[in-house]
């Protein structure tokens, strides 16, 4: 909510980790990182999040709706 450029759901799950204090291990990761993108589609078809172009990589980009 306060990033100033669009982040990825694996760069959100990422800081959503640290934010917990969780030990953050790579099966964390991905599975955090899989909720995270269910969680911004589902917000995605309500029009509160839209995605962005991409810098290139494999995840998609976010940003809340204008």
């Amino acid at each position: 909510r306060t990033s100033q450029k669009t982040l990825t759901s694996r760069e959100i799950a990422s800081q959503m980790i640290v934010h917990r204090g969780l030990g953050s291990t790579p099966k964390l990761l991905n599975l955090m990182t899989r909720r995270v993108a269910g969680c911004l589609r589902d917000k995605r078809e309500q029009g509160l999040v839209d995605n962005t172009p991409t810098r290139g990589g494999l995840y998609l980009e976010w940003r809340l709706a204008q």
